[in-house]
């Protein structure tokens, strides 16, 4: 299909793997456009490394981690 013809498209892709190991998150920094728009266009990335959470950010699981167990006791009833 020619560019003439039809839509640009552009498309996001998350791919995944099961268990604990360090993911790298690629964010778009740059992208030039071509001449023609149906040229292939240089994209530039940010690469960050580390544990990759279900909201797709790399950082401690803020959400997901539960109540502590040491906090326990120690909220006062009357502050709810």
């Amino acid at each position: 299909m020619d560019a003439g013809d039809g839509a640009a498209v552009r498309i996001a892709m998350t791919v995944a793997e099961a268990g604990k190991s360090t993911g790298r998150l690629l964010t778009v920094t740059d992208e030039k456009k071509g001449e023609a728009e149906a040229e292939k266009r240089p994209v530039t990335f940010a690469i960050k490394k580390g544990k990759i959470i279900a909201d797709l950010r790399i950082g401690a699981d803020v959400a997901g981690s539960g109540r502590s167990e040491r906090m326990r006791g120690l909220q006062s009833r009357e502050c709810n």
